[in-house]
């Protein structure tokens, strides 16, 4: 069985079941159907954030791996 079933059945959660990654039948439709907008940040914040903290990092999506 798999665990997140086990986990749900033992602990009564809600799990919602995906048909695909891009699936979003559990979410309303007044969030999934609104356009997208981006905050704007002040300019000098990025540049401010200390890059060293990210040294030696790497990460990639399984996703992107996928395509």
């Amino acid at each position: 069985m798999n665990v997140s079933v086990v986990v749900c059945l033992t602990f009564g959660v809600f799990c919602s079941v995906q048909k695909t990654t891009e699936d979003v039948s559990n979410f309303d439709p007044d969030f999934t159907q609104e356009e997208a907008s981006l905050t704007p940040i002040e300019e000098p914040v990025i540049p401010s954030i200390s890059q060293g903290v990210f040294r030696n990092f790497s990460y990639t999506s399984p996703e992107l791996l996928e395509r």
